[in-house]
């Protein structure tokens, strides 16, 4: 049993370090923002540097901000999610998990409609050796399975949609474009999954179906790390700032913030920033006219970072619907669109799901007269006898 009261006196202690964005060193790192932003020649010196793959590119002003009108009277867009229930290794010979994708279509207009999608799949060991090529069988595995699986349906639900389509379309996602994930996996993991995911973007491409993601509150340290190379004492450009460095630097003002928290500086509410390119060994393996870019939207309520493919991006008239699309779903939805809300709901799989789950294979085990052995353990936690 948790002590409670213990644990307050231990978030009490660490609240200074738990709270950083409220750090009085924000106007450092603003200021730093605003001399680099002046500089004309940081990009070159950035691209000069041995270790650039930190940081990300750009063109135009650094810090201008684009007004986005979001008042878009048509549009239709296809929001998807998806979810997962684990192998329980508490369960002696049932080797299956599930994978659900839940999807929400929104269609503005003068026949303006909506509709819902949950679409349940069941993997079982055996099928899952044929079809991954003996990869591992584990939760980190499941996940990536899951997201192509969300792509899949997205392109295949697009297409569909596209066929009788008039009006603006959006496909959106949660969750990045830039499959930063890969890149600690094992080699043949990499490839297998990189190769399905671009496959299906290759798709997008080709019929012309725009997809983006969306990011509330996003976690990025691209722009912060140009903050950081500014204020580094550590100029040497062959490594990596403060390497080896057993004094305090001033760029430690910027350990703890993130994109987001810089962006809020500069952002006015219904205004974007311009397209940024990260860089990164994953990067690398993506066709040319596929490789992310992004920019930062203050969608009001929260600065969120909007990622598409380079070919989405570089047509002006598809960023600037992406845009007021992206800033007319936040604002119905209070601050997060409400249809990547709705495929959230529809995709989710909650305790209650997770127990029917395993309760229906129990239910099927006997009926087949093939009885599901549960672990001691997990029968203790289910009722703790005394």
């Amino acid at each position: 049993m948790l002590k409670r009261e213990m644990l307050v006196q231990e978030l009490d202690g660490l609240a200074e370090k738990i709270f950083v964005h409220h750090s009085s060193k924000k106007s450092e790192v603003v200021d730093a923002w605003k001399k680099i932003s002046s500089d004309e020649n940081f990009l070159a010196q950035i691209k000069k540097l041995k270790y650039s793959g930190m940081f990300p590119t750009w063109e135009g002003e650094l810090s201008s901000q684009v007004k986005i009108d979001a008042k878009i009277p048509e549009y239709d867009l296809l929001a998807v999610d998806g979810s997962q229930i684990y192998p329980d290794r508490h369960m002696a010979d049932v080797g299956c998990f599930l994978i659900n994708i839940g999807a929400c279509l929104l269609s503005y207009s003068q026949k303006s409609k909506v509709e819902f999608f949950s679409i349940p799949k069941v993997f079982l060991s055996d099928q899952w050796n044929e079809e991954m090529h003996d990869l591992p069988f584990s939760p980190d595995i499941v996940d990536l399975k899951r997201e192509e699986m969300e792509f899949l349906f997205a392109l295949e639900k697009s297409l569909e949609i596209m066929k009788n389509r008039e009006i603006p379309f959006l496909c959106l996602m949660d969750g990045s474009l830039i499959f930063w994930h890969l890149e600690s996996k094992p080699e043949n993991v990499r490839d297998y999954f990189l190769k399905r995911y671009t496959h299906i973007l290759q798709k997008f491409y080709e019929h012309q179906v725009p997809v983006v993601s969306y990011l509330s509150l996003p976690k990025n340290r691209e722009l912060i790390n140009l903050v950081k190379l500014e204020l580094c004492e550590n100029k040497d450009p062959d490594s990596l700032p403060c390497r080896n460095r057993t004094v305090t630097c001033r760029c430690e003002a910027v350990q703890h913030y993130a994109d987001w928290q810089l962006a809020e500086a500069f952002l006015k509410p219904g205004h974007r920033s311009i397209l940024f390119s990260s860089h990164g060994k994953i990067i690398d393996y993506y066709p040319q006219h596929l490789e992310p870019r992004c920019f930062y939207m203050h969608a009001g309520k929260e600065i969120v970072r909007v990622e598409m493919p380079a070919w989405v991006a570089y047509d002006e008239n598809m960023l600037n619907g992406i845009a007021s699309m992206c800033l007319n779903q936040s604002e119905k939805g209070f601050g997060y669109p409400v249809a990547l809300a709705e495929a959230h709901e529809q995709a989710v799989v909650k305790g209650p799901d997770r127990e029917f789950f395993y309760h229906v294979i129990r239910k099927i085990g006997m009926v087949h007269r093939q009885p599901v052995l549960s672990s001691q353990k997990i029968l203790k936690k289910r009722g703790i006898g005394i």
